[in-house]
């Protein structure tokens, strides 16, 4: 049968017949996990001992998250975006002065400007699905990778060699886990009352909240800074410096690494005023009560300063480094 794997992507008839084989076979709520049926699986030997299955073999090893921890304790660290404004600025050796964590094309700066990962979030497929050349760039160097199951499942599709070398660390929507029914609405709200790990604020589709464990899930909050950022609060840092997080509120291109001509849809527009700016506000909060600084170094950025002080890239640098 995992044969056919290879035939699939050019005869989609295979994938729709997989599907449909799926959606009778299983409960709805694992409707999430339909696309990497039946040839991905993630075997959890123990609690904190994952390897990922793909066509019945062994490919990988998850690693716990517990390996980064001196990484980040108590440290500085910058997140850099893919906003324009990101090519305006002189980022050359910015990893002397604290771990930098990239998303998505982030890794595309090393084009311009000498920067070294500490550690890397993909948590959108579709990246991986339609710049794959990325990933493997982040690969190549070893930086340790967050990912999505989601993620791994289309990384296995192409090359499932790239992983056995790879550094991977398993990060999940809180209501989207490998293995774990997806909750509706209304148990979802019950859930999100109860857990300890969770902070909500209010209820806007179940979309807004801030995981104080991320390992169980974090909260979606349609931007990958916001999953990173729960992450890295988890690790307790001493400050989070954001770069290049316009939102696109230069209009154009949403992301410095791409051309007119290659420019793709961003759902930022869409999700700005519902989810976006509501996460961050509660993203703001959670880290005002644990004494951790957020700056948004983006001249542009669309967040208004009462979510993350806002300073420019120079003045930020001057005062914390002397620069």
């Amino acid at each position: 049968m995992f044969s056919l794997l290879k035939k699939y992507p050019r005869y989609k008839w295979i994938r729709t017949f997989l599907k449909q084989v799926y959606r009778y076979s299983h409960h709805r709520s694992m409707r999430h996990m339909e696309n990497s049926w039946p040839y991905f699986h993630i075997d959890s030997m123990s609690p904190n001992d994952k390897e990922v299955i793909w066509c019945g073999s062994r490919i990988c090893t998850l690693l716990p998250w517990k390996d980064l921890s001196e990484v980040f304790l108590n440290k500085n660290v910058f997140v850099l975006a893919t906003g324009p404004s990101i090519c305006e600025l002189d980022l050359n050796g910015l990893h002397h002065h604290g771990p930098i964590v990239g998303v998505n094309g982030a890794i595309a700066i090393q084009d311009s400007s000498d920067v070294q990962f500490s550690a890397y979030f993909i948590v959108d497929r579709g990246f991986i699905e339609r710049r794959f050349e990325m990933f493997e760039r982040v690969v190549s160097q070893k930086i340790p990778c967050f990912l999505t199951f989601d993620c791994i499942f289309e990384v296995c599709k192409r090359r499932p060699d790239l992983l056995k070398e790879a550094s991977i660390f398993l990060i999940e929507n809180y209501n989207e886990r490998y293995g774990v029914g997806r909750k509706n609405s209304s148990d979802l709200a019950r859930a999100m009352e109860t857990d300890d790990g969770l902070e909500v604020l209010g209820s806007v589709n179940g979309c807004v909240g801030f995981s104080h464990d991320p390992e169980r899930g974090v909260y979606d909050g349609a931007t990958v800074v916001h999953w990173a950022l729960q992450v890295l609060v988890n690790y307790r840092v001493s400050e989070v410096a954001i770069l290049g997080m316009d939102m696109g509120s230069k209009g154009g291109s949403h992301r410095f690494y791409e051309g007119q001509a290659r420019a793709e849809h961003s759902s930022l527009d869409d999700n700005f005023e519902a989810t976006i700016l509501p996460s961050f506000q509660l993203a703001s909060k959670v880290c005002q009560q644990l004494s951790i600084n957020v700056v948004n170094l983006s001249p542009y950025s669309r967040l208004p300063s009462d979510v993350f002080n806002k300073k420019s890239f120079e003045e930020y640098m001057g005062e914390k480094y002397a620069i």
